[in-house]
């Protein structure tokens, strides 16, 4: 899996999602500011955009989806991947536009506390 991650087609996938985010959230800001996010392994490496994988901040996707929400675990750790809650989160991110203004408003508190 690690080596999926590193390879070009990964890149070449999350990149091609990041611009199709910043179209459906019309924002520039997932393509400067987003992680690529997993919300289900069930087609890794044919992966598209909305049905298997969500641009999320990244303090959204370390600290919040995989922390918080899954007790700190990784996808294969948890009992159910994904959880309830996590689930609530990739239906905010598939949302146009608000999944966007909720990276934006992200982007702008890290702006403001690192003033």
């Amino acid at each position: 899996m690690s080596d999926y991650y590193k390879s070009n087609k990964w890149r070449g996938i999350a990149s091609f999602s990041k611009l199709l985010a910043c179209i459906w959230r019309v924002s520039p800001l997932p393509l400067i500011f987003g992680d690529a996010h997993h919300v289900k392994y069930t087609n890794f490496t044919k992966e598209l955009y909305l049905r298997d994988i969500i641009i999320v901040g990244p303090i959204v996707h370390m600290l919040v989806i995989h922390g918080i929400l899954s007790g700190f675990k990784r996808p294969s750790e948890q009992i159910k991947y994904p959880n309830k809650a996590q689930s609530m989160i990739h239906w905010f991110y598939r949302l146009p536009l608000i999944g966007g203004a909720c990276i934006a408003s992200i982007f702008h508190l890290i702006v403001e506390v690192l003033k």
